[in-house]
């Protein structure tokens, strides 16, 4: 009786149906354990004249990965204790290497954000390769990329090149962790570099994690500033803490490193040997975690937020995701949190209009191993009802222990309920992993992965649900529904902040959950939590998910083989491939024997329907084995419809997502992605799933996108949406980076007049009648539909039939051709803006220079990729390395409207936008030197390269969603043309096109630098025409709207992009 009594005053564990066993199982395990070490040790005293130690590492077979990846894996432990994952993939184009280290921000000392700044000057140089930045360029100059991140407990390196310099790049990469040089003559550009990091991530943002780093101990590691700066960083003795920090850290077996490529597994072998050469330091067993909890919850912080968005979150301190990741007890929980079922939590504050939207995330994962922070983040018209909200999510995690737990006798098991929810998640998530490829295309998720989990998990450490604990469940519960783990930020700009930090710059004040606020949070606690008892308490009728409907049940892979009908007599009955008649065979086995060769034969889609106004796509794709089909189609607009209607349309776009996410809610679940999108000239439809039931979902939306009356009787959707679309058009400019605001709002202003507000969207609220339009412009508008995947043509002909039958697409021919307008420059031009932005210290600023060539030709479109494949690494080497103009520097060939063109963009709080000007027009003219010295090898190579990314992408069906694009007849026209083309073709070009294109400039300035700037009363036009030394013409954005003389050019059709 004393064991059960005390079991009701604590955590109570659960009694589950094994629990028998345990015993057992713990002493069969400990056997195990012996016979493996036993077993490990006779193979370590046996290899050791070799370069690789005997592993307990999974091998290939061991290894949990999707059921379609073809590819090899060998995990192999080095002699000097580094840990290898190679991966032998036959498709790969380029090769890619990763690299983790478990070392980071924990491991610093008084020079906060040494670990970041070791990060940048690892590429300096080595002993082996001295030239600075040789890597760099060495990745750049062979169509490579590269990157990395420091995390608390981990930094990693990953980059990708052309296979054939895999082992060269190899020597060099392995070179940087044996000796690098470590210049002091290079610190100030990864200084200014990371100084300008550091800039742009104050700037803009949420900062719930400042918040979280400023309440912390400060003797806890989490609590210092991991970024740094050049007032953390450019101090006296940088330069030798930043050598011993390398000596003192930088350790062979705490890394993990992964390379993939198209080399053979023995091959790719020998490669890596030469990662032996770095130093053992024996650093595996003196990790540091720290002891201590960081930071105490029981607080409110009230943040004074320059965005328009209020919002109100609940921070949660949980364990630390690794801790229990065969469990996952906490992304369960998320989805249950995110169930979008009638009642859930979501629906149910929706619908009393608490809350406008709900994201529930991870605010820190598992990067410092010792805590997580689980963050559910409210939209909110207003902050008052912050405890509310917690209230009511207490309530609905007190509904998930009363549902998911009975009490017997005294004693708590799971309930038939929980263990039928746990099992259904844990075979949707099996699902998704093993039809998932993207899974294994993360290199550097699989690096970090290799280091921290064990290697069998390498794939699977995030993916899957692998043991049942109901125990571990029952206490992250509990966890979540203990105040001393709460944190609840509330940010408004109306908040009230007495504390200003300048570091992070944030304001902000903080108080603590007193007794009436945590009695008030806690008042629907009630039934099998015994910690917070209330006799009367509240309830809310909130209701968990019903159990999936939409798993599907044939996974199977679909056979084209079928008895051919045509039988003369006299010879025997044929089958044949689809509707390719050469294709024939003799027997039914021959056919089952060789029908995969007809994905190879027939790469490109087929137009199996074609009529005036509605023509559809059919690609029939099986090569990766996915029982699964996407769909999409596109409705082209007959006319240019007006703006009013254009926001009308865009504003039942967002109704109908919402709508159709809470209708398939359970299909979202299951991997089923229903999206819908509209333009200035068409709506898409996309559905995207598996085989089952994909009819009966594109029937039923196909349905609610022409019913005009799916929202008359919903009014308060229309006002919600309405007012969530009003609030991130006012955020837009607090949220998004210069390089978005200037590529979806300056630079279309310009070129097409398009700016939609929120005056726009009160206009379109208040005109109504959403539906009506958006079902009108679907039923009178040339289709063009398409599929790829498990489906037979068969099955492709029930969905036209279908979309006819509720479109109507045949009854009404057309004959009118499509027409996009664009401004057409006649002269170049600089538009200068100060940021919309309320952050008042921003001291970045930004150029976009767009130059616009004309319209394309075959020639021009084979050219321009050609192009792409130089200009935009010459862009970055130059601007970006060699002359660190700033930390985001990008340069593409992209086409606006029906125009081809060209931008080059770069962001810096170092160089003034006017300045930058100057320097990309200088770069333009040493590119044309560095295109007359490419030699016939590599313009060969590059060309080669070219066409085999162009035929591996066509392939698949995100190209074409990507870019609207079901142009098919065009793939091949491009190879050929492609082919056709010299060196002398594409400099010609850019000498007679490029060079002299007219431009258009958008310059951002940022408020800080603004300041910075101007002078008295100075305006920011006078400054910028003062510093313009070419011939271009400065005007706001108001004097150009009111210029009478522009040109507008139409032509048909939209290009893709290059």
């Amino acid at each position: 009786m004393e064991e059960k009594d005390q079991l009701i005053s604590t955590k109570e564990p659960v009694r589950q149906r094994h629990k028998i066993y345990s015993l057992c199982n713990t002493i069969a395990f400990v056997i195990i354990i012996c016979f493996v070490a036993f077993m490990f040790w006779i193979m370590l005293s046996g290899l050791k004249a070799h370069r690789y130690g005997a592993i307990s590492l999974a091998q290939h077979d061991q290894i949990l990965k999707p059921i379609i990846d073809k590819n090899q894996h060998r995990i192999l432990l080095l002699e000097n204790g580094l840990k290898v994952l190679l991966i032998h993939n036959k498709q790969a184009t380029t090769s890619k290497v990763a690299l983790s280290l478990k070392v980071g921000s924990y491991n610093e000392n008084e020079y906060l954000g040494l670990a970041h700044f070791l990060e940048h000057m690892m590429f300096d140089g080595s002993e082996r390769y001295p030239e600075p930045y040789y890597f760099e360029k060495f990745i750049e100059e062979n169509s490579g990329d590269f990157n990395a991140y420091t995390a608390d407990v981990e930094t990693n390196y990953v980059y990708s090149i052309s296979s054939n310099q895999l082992q060269k790049s190899l020597d060099m990469f392995s070179a940087l962790f044996e000796s690098p040089l470590l210049r002091e003559d290079n610190a100030e550009k990864e200084l200014d570099s990371i100084q300008n990091e550091y800039e742009i991530r104050v700037s803009r943002g949420k900062k719930y994690e400042f918040l979280l780093k400023l309440l912390s101990n400060p003797q806890h590691p989490f609590s210092r500033f991991s970024y740094g700066n050049k007032d953390s960083l450019q101090k006296e003795g940088i330069h030798k803490a930043l050598r011993d920090f390398f000596e003192d850290n930088y350790s062979s077996d705490i890394m993990s490193l992964v390379v993939e490529s198209n080399y053979e597994i023995s091959e790719m072998q020998n490669m890596v040997d030469l990662f032996n050469q770095i130093k053992n330091k024996q650093k595996q067993d003196s990790f540091y975690i720290p002891d201590q909890k960081p930071y105490q919850g029981q607080k409110i912080i009230h943040v004074r937020d320059d965005e328009n968005t209020r919002s109100v979150s609940l921070l949660y301190y949980i364990k630390p995701l690794n801790q229990n990741y065969k469990e996952k007890p906490y992304d369960l929980i998320k989805q249950l949190l995110m169930s979008n079922n009638n009642d859930g939590l979501i629906q149910y504050l929706k619908r009393n209009q608490l809350i406008i939207d709900l994201d529930v995330d991870y605010l820190v994962t598992d990067d410092n191993l010792q805590f997580s922070v689980l963050q559910l983040e409210f939209i909110v018209k207003n902050t008052h009802n912050y405890l509310q909200l917690a209230q009511i999510v207490n309530s609905y995690l007190n509904k998930i222990i009363d549902e998911f737990y009975e009490t017997k006798e005294n004693f708590i098991e799971d309930s038939k309920y929980f263990i039928q929810y746990w099992h259904e998640q844990q075979e949707i998530e099996s699902l998704k992993f093993k039809f998932n490829e993207q899974v294994t295309k993360d290199i550097q998720e699989i690096a970090h992965n290799l280091n921290f989990y064990p290697s069998q998990y390498v794939f699977a450490a995030q993916s899957t649900y692998i043991q049942y604990d109901p125990q571990i469940f029952y206490d992250s519960i509990l966890d979540l529904l203990d105040a001393n783990n709460l944190i609840i930020v509330v940010s408004d700009h109306n908040s009230k902040a007495t504390i200003s930090d300048e570091l992070y710059k944030i304001n902000y004040s903080v108080e603590e959950l007193n007794s009436e606020n945590l009695t008030f949070i806690h008042k629907t606690i009630f039934s099998k939590n015994l910690i917070f008892q209330n006799e009367e308490p509240i309830k809310y009728g909130l209701k968990l998910p019903d159990l999936n409907l939409y798993i599907p049940k044939d996974l199977g892979i679909k056979s084209i083989c079928r008895v051919f009908e045509k039988k003369n007599q006299g010879q025997d009955v044929l089958l044949q491939f689809q509707r390719h008649e050469e294709m024939v065979f003799s027997s039914q086995q021959d056919c089952l024997n060789h029908e995969f060769q007809y994905e190879q034969n027939y790469p490109i889609p087929e137009l199996i329907h074609k009529q005036l106004n509605f023509k559809f796509w059919w690609k029939l794709d099986r090569i990766q084995q996915l029982p699964q089909v996407f769909l999409a189609f596109k409705f082209q607009y007959l006319r240019p419809i007006g703006f009013l209607d254009l926001m009308k349309i865009q504003m039942t776009e967002k109704l109908m997502q919402s709508y159709i996410n809470q209708k398939f809610s359970q299909a979202n679940e299951i991997n089923y992605k229903i999206q819908v999108k509209s333009n200035e000239d068409h709506l898409e439809l996309i559905i995207y799933g598996w085989n089952d039931k994909i009819r009966d979902i594109t029937q039923s939306v196909l349905l609610d996108l022409t019913d005009k009356h799916l929202f008359d009787q919903n009014k308060q959707l229309i006002e919600q949406l309405a007012l969530q679309t009003k609030i991130e058009t006012e955020d837009f400019f607090e949220q998004n980076s210069f390089y978005s605001q200037t590529k979806e709002h300056y630079l279309p202003s310009v070129l097409f007049e398009r700016y939609i507000g929120p005056k726009h969207i009160e206009r379109s609220i208040q005109d109504g009648d959403f539906q009506n339009i958006f079902a009108h412009q679907l039923k009178s508008s040339i289709i063009t539909g398409y599929s790829q995947g498990n489906f037979l043509t068969h099955d492709a002909y029930q969905i036209i039939d279908d979309l006819q039958d509720i479109i109507n697409a045949d009854k009404k021919l057309v004959k009118e051709q499509i027409f996009t307008r664009i401004f057409k420059l006649q002269k170049n031009y600089i538009f200068p803006f100060i940021s919309a932005s309320k952050n008042q210290q921003d001291p970045n600023g930004s150029t976009f220079i767009y130059f616009q060539f004309g319209q394309r030709t075959p020639r021009t479109n084979a050219i321009l990729n050609i192009l792409q494949s130089y200009f935009s690494s010459q862009v970055y080497l130059e601007l970006r390395q060699n002359q660190q103009l700033g930390y985001h520097v990008k340069g593409s060939m992209k086409p606006y409207g029906c125009l081809d063109g060209a931008y080059v963009y770069v962001q810096s709080a170092k160089v003034k936008p006017y300045e930058v000007q100057a320097i990309i027009n200088q770069f333009l003219q040493d590119f044309e030197q560095y295109l007359m010295n490419i030699d016939a090898a590599d313009f060969l190579s590059t060309k080669e390269s070219l066409l085999r990314q162009l035929n591996k992408d066509k392939l698949h069906y995100l190209r074409y969603q990507k870019k609207n694009d079901y142009s098919f007849e065009e793939i091949e026209i491009l190879n050929e043309q492609i082919n056709q083309t010299s060196i002398d073709d594409v400099i010609k070009f850019y000498q007679e096109t490029f060079r002299k294109a007219n431009s258009v400039s958008i310059q951002i300035y940022g408020k800080g630098m603004a300041r910075q700037i101007l002078k008295g009363n100075q305006r920011l036009i006078e400054v910028i025409k003062k510093n313009n030394e070419q011939d271009q013409q400065v005007l706001t954005f108001e004097e150009f709207r009111n210029q009478k003389d522009r040109l507008y050019q139409s032509c048909i059709a939209k290009l893709s992009d290059i």
